[in-house]
C-alpha cells in the first residue's frame, strides 16, 4: 500500500473521483462487515438460528463498536478529515437503531455518542499526526529533490569530464572500438581507427567489416562472427586486416554481444588492437622453433648416421638412449634397452673391472679404454665423456663405443708383417716418395754389407744400385704400374756387385696417392749361374735330341705336350705350335687314337712308364708305325714335372714282321700240302725236301737279317 502522502499527491495530481479510489471501496466493505457483526445477535434471533446463539454475539457490544475504529482509522489515513467525518457519521447511523430500539442497557444513545466522540478525537489526533508526518516527508522530499538536483549537476559535470577523459582515452588508445550490426556493418568507429587503419572515424560507416579481412581469413572471421550472433555469446578472433594504404596488419578482435530491451541481438561491440608486432615476434619465434626442430632433426639424423655406437647414461650406468648403430649392435630396440644398465646388455651382473664410465663418475674427466668383450667376441674402444650442468655437477655421461676388432686384427697382422719384414731372409726396405730409404731389415744390411742402420737410412735407392739409371727406371715403372718385378745389378758397401731379384710395389694412402715404395730383394747371383749352366746343358741336350733319329717329346703336369724335337717336327712336317698341347693327336691314325690316348692317360695318372705302338702321319702323307716309349720326368729335386717320350719309326720292322707272318702262313699251308702228298712219290718228296731246304736257307738268311736289325734297335735304345 502506498503511504498517504504519496496517495494524496497522486489523487491531487490525477484529480480522480473518490468512488474510483480502491481505498474507498475497501473502507466501505470494512464498514459493512463491522455493521453485520454489530447486529449479528439480532439477525440470529430474527432468523431463529439457535445453533449460532453464541455468547460472544450477545455480549460486549462496546467491543463490537470498537471494531469500527478499523475503517475509521483507515479512512483517516487515506482521506484525512474527510475520511473521519464520513466514517464517523456512518458509524453513528449504524449505532442509533440499536441504541434506540434494541439495546437493553440504560442510556445506550449516550454510550454511542461517547464512543463516536472518542473515535472522532482519535481520528483527529491521528490525522494531525499523519499531517505532521506528511509535512516532514514533503520537507524531506524537497531536500531530497534538491539533493538529487545537486547530484545530477555534479554527475553531469563528472560525466562530461569522464566523457572528455574517455574521448581522450579512445583517441589515444592502441585499440579501436567498433559497433557492428548483426550483419557485420559498421555503425560506429572510435577515432583511434584512423591511427591504426588509416580510415577516419566516419569513412567506414555503412560498409561491411568483412570486406577488409584478408581473403584467407575471411570465411573463418564471418563464421565466427555469425556464430557469436546466433548463440548470443562473445567471440575472439585474430585476423589480417587491410589498411587504407593496402597493406595488411594483424588485429586481435574481441566481440561483445549487444542485446536490445527485448533480448534480441542488435549488434556487437568489437575491440580491436594491433598485434602485428606480436605476430612478427611469434613468427620469428616459430621460425626459431622450426630452426630448432630442424637442428634437432638434423642432430637426430647425424646422431643415428654415426657408424660408431653413441649412448647416454645416467649416474648409475643406466641407459637413457643409444643411436641407431647402438641398437643394431646389441640387436635390441629402444624400448627394451631403456632403463637397463650397460653391463646388463652383455649379460653381466656388475660393472666391468676397468670401466671408462665409472672413471668419469669419479673424476668428471673424459676417459678411454680398449677392452676385449668375450661375451661378444669383439674388441671395443670405449670413450666416456662427462655432461656437466650449469652448477658444475655431473648430470650424464656420453659413451662412445667403437668396434675395433678389425683394427686389432689389422694391428696383429701388421705386427706379424713387421715381424716377417724384420726376420725375412729377403732384404726388405721401405722408401718415401722421393726414393729415400726410411726402413730396412737386418737381411738388407747383411746383403749389402752394412753394419748399422745409419749407413743405410736416409740414402736414395740409387745409392745401392750399380747403375743409377736403373733406379730411375724402376721408380718410374712403380709410379706408372704400381708394382715392378725384375733383376738389377746391386752394388755392395765394398764396391762389389751382385745380381738382385726384386719385387717392389708402391705404397698408397686412403685416397690412392703414392706415399712411398717397398721392395724385397734376393741375391740370385748363384741362381743365375746355375740357370746359365742348366741352360747350357739344356741347349746341349736339345742339340743332341735334334741330331738323333728318335722322335722326342715332353709334357707338363697338365698332360699337355710342351716340347717336340726337330726329328719329330721333320717327320710330321708340322710346326712346333701346331703340335703343342694336344695338337700332336691330329696326326695319329683314327683307328689308333682312342687306344693311344687311353694308354697315355692311364700311365700318366699312375706315374708309370708305357710302351705303345701307333700309326703317325708322315710329312709325305702316309701313316708310319711309331713305337712310343714314355717315362715320368722328375727334376733334380725329385719333383714330378711331367713325361718324356722317345719314338722310333718301326715301319720296316712292322713290314718285316708282316712278311715273316705271311711266310709262316705259307709254310704251314705247304707243310700241310706236302704232308698230304708225302706218300705219293719219293720223287715228289725229294723235290719237296729240296724246295724246303732252299727255303730254309732263305729263312736262315732272313733271320740273320732280322737279327741284324734287332741289333741296331738295341744300339739305338742304349744311346737314348
Amino acid at each position: 500500500m502506498a503511504n498517504s502522502g504519496t496517495t494524496s499527491n497522486a489523487r491531487e495530481n490525477e484529480k480522480l473521483p473518490v468512488w474510483k479510489d480502491a481505498s474507498f471501496w475497501h473502507i466501505a466493505l470494512l464498514m459493512v462487515a463491522c455493521s453485520v457483526f454489530y447486529y449479528v445477535d439480532v439477525i440470529i434471533d430474527y432468523a431463529g438460528w439457535v445453533n449460532l446463539r453464541w455468547h460472544i454475539f450477545y455480549t460486549v457490544h462496546d467491543l463490537h463498536r470498537a471494531l469500527f475504529l478499523i475503517p475509521v482509522m483507515y479512512a483517516t489515513y487515506e482521506f484525512r478529515m474527510k475520511g473521519i467525518i464520513i466514517t464517523g457519521f456512518l458509524s453513528l447511523l449504524v449505532f442509533l437503531p440499536r441504541a434506540l430500539f434494541v439495546s437493553p442497557y440504560p442510556d445506550p444513545l449516550l454510550r454511542a455518542l461517547i464512543f463516536m466522540v472518542s473515535m472522532s478525537i482519535i481520528g483527529v489526533l491521528l490525522s494531525l499526526l499523519l499531517n505532521s508526518r506528511d509535512e516532514s516527508k514533503k520537507l524531506g522530499q524537497s531536500l531530497g529533490q534538491a539533493l538529487d538536483e545537486l547530484k545530477r549537476k555534479l554527475f553531469k559535470e563528472a560525466f562530461t569530464e569522464s566523457e572528455e577523459r574517455y574521448q581522450r582515452i579512445t583517441d589515444n588508445m592502441s585499440d579501436f572500438i567498433s559497433e557492428l550490426d548483426p550483419q557485420g556493418i559498421f555503425q560506429y568507429n572510435s577515432p583511434s581507427i584512423e591511427r591504426i587503419l588509416g580510415y577516419n572515424q566516419e569513412e567506414l560507416i555503412g560498409s561491411s567489416a568483412f570486406d577488409l579481412v584478408h581473403p584467407e581469413d575471411r570465411d573463418m572471421v564471418i563464421a565466427t562472427y555469425m556464430d557469436g550472433v546466433k548463440t548470443q555469446s562473445d567471440r575472439y578472433v585474430e585476423q589480417r586486416y587491410r589498411r587504407k594504404d593496402g597493406t595488411y596488419i594483424w588485429l586481435r578482435s574481441s566481440g561483445h554481444i549487444l542485446l536490445g530491451s527485448d533480448g534480441i541481438v542488435i549488434g556487437m561491440i568489437v575491440n580491436s588492437n594491433d598485434i602485428t608486432e606480436r605476430k612478427e615476434l611469434e613468427s620469428q619465434l616459430e621460425n626459431g622453433l622450426k630452426e630448432y626442430r630442424d637442428l634437432f632433426i638434423m642432430f637426430e639424423t647425424i646422431f643415428d648416421a654415426i657408424p660408431d655406437i653413441i649412448g647416454v647414461q645416467d649416474m648409475d650406468h643406466r641407459i637413457i638412449r643409444y643411436n641407431k648403430a647402438g641398437y643394431d649392435f646389441f640387436q635390441l630396440t629402444q624400448e627394451s634397452v631403456k632403463g637397463k644398465k650397460c653391463f646388463q646388455l652383455i649379460g653381466r651382473e656388475k660393472p666391468c673391472d676397468i670401466c671408462a664410465t665409472a672413471e668419469v663418475y669419479k673424476t668428471k674427466k673424459p676417459s678411454r679404454v680398449e677392452r676385449f668383450i668375450p661375451e661378444m667376441s669383439c674388441w671395443l674402444e670405449i670413450g666416456a665423456y662427462p655432461v656437466i650442468g650449469e652448477e658444475g655437477d655431473l648430470i650424464n655421461v656420453v659413451e662412445h663405443l667403437r668396434d675395433i676388432t678389425e683394427r686389432k686384427q689389422i694391428e696383429d697382422s701388421l705386427r706379424l708383417k713387421n715381424q716377417v719384414f724384420d726376420t725375412s731372409i729377403a732384404a726388405n726396405s721401405i722408401a718415401d716418395i722421393d726414393g729415400i730409404i726410411t726402413e730396412a731389415n737386418d737381411s738388407f744390411f747383411q746383403l749389402w754389407g752394412y753394419s748399422s742402420k745409419d749407413e743405410v737410412i736416409g740414402h736414395p735407392i740409387s745409392y745401392f744400385l750399380n747403375d743409377p739409371d736403373e733406379a730411375v727406371a724402376i721408380v718410374n715403372a712403380l709410379n706408372e704400374n704400381g708394382s715392378w718385378q725384375g733383376n738389377f745389378t746391386a752394388k755392395k758397401k765394398d764396391g762389389t756387385t751382385f745380381i738382385a731379384h726384386t719385387m717392389a710395389t708402391s705404397i698408397r694412402d686412403a685416397n690412392g696417392n703414392v706415399t712411398g715404395y717397398q721392395s724385397s730383394v734376393m741375391d740370385i747371383t748363384e741362381h743365375r749361374r746355375a740357370e746359365e749352366t742348366l741352360r747350357e746343358k739344356e741347349t746341349q741336350y736339345r742339340a743332341l735330341a735334334d741330331s738323333g733319329l728318335a722322335l722326342i717329346w715332353t709334357s707338363g703336369t697338365d698332360k699337355l705336350c710342351n716340347y717336340f724335337n726337330q726329328p719329330w717336327l721333320k717327320f710330321t712336317g708340322r710346326t712346333l705350335e701346331q703340335e703343342m698341347g694336344n695338337g700332336w693327336t691330329e696326326g695319329v691314325h683314327p683307328e689308333d687314337i682312342d687306344r693311344c690316348v687311353q694308354i697315355y692317360v692311364t700311365a700318366f695318372d699312375k706315374r708309370e712308364a708305357f710302351d705303345m705302338n701307333y700309326r703317325l702321319r708322315h710329312a709325305s702323307g702316309e701313316y708310319r708305325w711309331i713305337r712310343d716309349l714314355g717315362t715320368p720326368n722328375y727334376n733334380s729335386s725329385g719333383k714330378f714335372i711331367g713325361y718324356i717320350g722317345h719314338c722310333f719309326d718301326i715301319t720296316e720292322q712292322k713290314t718285316a714282321e708282316d712278311v715273316i707272318r705271311k711266310l709262316n702262313e705259307n709254310l704251314e699251308q705247304r707243310v700241310k700240302e706236302r704232308t698230304a702228298d708225302l706218300d705219293k712219290t719219293i720223287t715228289q718228296l725229294e723235290e719237296t725236301n729240296r724246295v724246303f731246304v732252299g727255303r730254309e736257307l732263305k729263312m736262315a738268311e732272313l733271320k740273320e737279317r732280322i737279327a741284324e736289325l734287332e741289333g741296331k734297335q738295341d744300339y739305338s735304345d742304349k744311346k737314348k
